[in-house]
């Protein structure tokens, strides 16, 4: 999806989030890593994983505490829509939401 295709905003943060799912070979996955960015509908991460266009996703995002409240992790669900070669044998994984929006506080345009 080209940046002109964008429907919302991306926040260039590093943020952990924990990505479940099946690789390329078939095999069960569960995968400690840095969100590039994110938007409401989706996020980019890195992986040395092989994963396929169109792989569903498990994704869980914990959330600082609001004040002296804890906050519940984020929990959605995504497609992955783009995979763009890296360095050192990895891969930037872009993933739509398929499941709850993330709450960026970025206003839409």
């Amino acid at each position: 999806m080209g940046i002109e295709q964008r429907k919302q905003s991306r926040l260039n943060v590093s943020m952990n989030a924990l990505i479940r799912g099946v690789d390329g070979s078939g095999l069960p996955f569960d995968e400690s890593t840095s969100a590039q960015n994110i938007s409401r509908g989706g996020l980019m991460f890195a992986t040395k994983r092989e994963l396929a266009v169109g792989a569903e996703l498990d994704i869980t995002i914990p959330r600082p505490p609001l004040g002296r409240r804890e906050q519940a992790p984020f929990f959605t669900t995504g497609k992955v829509v783009r995979i763009i070669p890296g360095e050192e044998e990895s891969h930037l994984v872009a993933v739509q939401f398929t499941g709850p929006q993330f709450r960026t506080y970025v206003g839409e345009g």
